[in-house]
């Protein structure tokens, strides 16, 4: 990282908590712009904790405490609590305007030059209100999901109306494929935005202490992690296959601990998820948005387990199915152990690799053309700054 290099350019960006995907793809992209910019910096506005960007993130970055989404409110990774959710957005919705005027002035006084949204309305509505030029990143937006639920909860529906025109007043609008619904206000069009692996596949299996002849499969719920009942038949099913399972084993030391033929890691480890994606021959847990990106980068085969009762679940199998080496697995199979019948077939596919650029990249290119263009910016610096 290159500290302090002056003149800087600040960059808002409101991150929803839903889950670690809004902020993995967040962090693709702001490590892309740093990649072509070295001399950015991000004002993070979220409740991600910080530690995921200290451990993500190669820009510089200030992290800003902020309730930023309500998104849903999960009860495990596959399960909403619907009535939670709708509280929460009585509770907060409409946004205050004095909050949003205190958001504005906090913004102009860290002088951003743009503010960017995965998918928070929040940033949105604080550029506006601060006169800012704001970006939505999206593959799909809460009024969106919202709707689907709109006969369970008829009130959601002032929610979505509220919503849906804050989403609409955005500047740009860039979709990441796969994208649930095609907004004819796009700017942009981008391929899955996934982070990149830091080290090469290799390193992670020799950290792994794994054979060459091994298979590893990696077990990944994503940002909302929950105990495994099948561990027990990990450790039994087979010398030549070993199980990466990061989760919630607070009792684990940060570099994973080794039963069996299985390895456990904390949710917070040495390990970085997209190394442990790069390093795997397969990998088995929850559709989610981020998982799937990164997944479909490494182009190894992928067990997915979809949400039944989440809309956007519908679109990402599509893609799954069309894009990737895949095989479905319901929550009941997964839950209970059964997934581990179809992991020969499963462990036999072909890899897929993609022949398309990062998301991540094209969305750097587009973010720097923009605020060099609007600010009349000239950036004349070297690939170390």
């Amino acid at each position: 990282m290159i500290e302090n290099l002056e003149p800087r350019v600040s960059i808002g960006y409101f991150i929803s908590p839903h889950g670690f995907g809004h902020a993995a793809r967040a962090a693709a992209v702001i490590n892309a712009i740093y990649e072509k910019w070295p001399f950015i910096h991000a004002e993070l506005f979220t409740t991600v904790p910080e530690c995921f960007f200290k451990d993500t993130l190669c820009a510089p970055f200030s992290y800003h405490l902020f309730d930023s989404d309500i998104g849903m409110v999960q009860r495990s990774p596959f399960e909403i609590d619907l009535e939670a959710t709708v509280a929460r957005l009585d509770e907060t919705y409409p946004m205050p305007d004095d909050e949003l005027e205190k958001l504005a002035v906090k913004l102009q006084d860290l002088q951003c030059l743009l503010v960017i949204s995965d998918i928070s309305p929040w940033g949105i509505a604080a550029a506006k209100k601060g006169d800012l030029p704001s970006m939505l990143i999206e593959n799909f937006t809460w009024d969106w999901i919202y709707e689907s639920y709109l006969l369970q909860f008829p009130r959601l529906k002032a929610h979505v109306k509220y919503l849906s025109k804050i989403f609409s007043a955005t500047e740009n609008r860039i979709q990441a494929v796969p994208y649930c619904l095609h907004s004819p206000g796009a700017c942009l069009e981008v391929p899955p935005i996934g982070r990149k692996p830091f080290v090469s596949r290799q390193a992670i299996r020799d950290r792994l202490g794994l054979e060459d002849n091994e298979k590893m499969v990696l077990i990944t719920m994503g940002g909302i992690p929950e105990p495994h009942r099948f561990l027990h038949q990990l450790t039994a099913y087979g010398q030549k296959i070993h199980f990466v399972v990061p989760g919630v084993y607070s009792e684990v030391p940060p570099e994973g601990e080794r039963r069996g033929n299985a390895t456990l890691v904390p949710h917070r480890s040495f390990y970085y998820h997209p190394d442990l994606v790069n390093a795997a021959d397969a990998v088995v847990g929850k559709a989610g948005y981020s998982t799937l990106a990164e997944v479909y980068y490494a182009g190894v085969p992928y067990g997915y387990v979809t949400r039944s009762n989440f809309r956007e679940s519908d679109i990402l199998e599509a893609f799954i199915n069309e894009k990737m080496s895949s095989l479905p697995i319901t929550q009941a199979e997964f839950k209970n152990g059964a997934w581990l019948e179809k992991l020969p077939e499963l462990l036999t596919l072909p890899g897929k690799l993609p022949v398309k650029v990062n998301g991540a990249d094209a969305v750097a290119d587009y973010v720097c053309r923009f605020v060099a263009s609007r600010y009349e910016l000239l950036d004349v610096v070297d690939a170390k700054g």
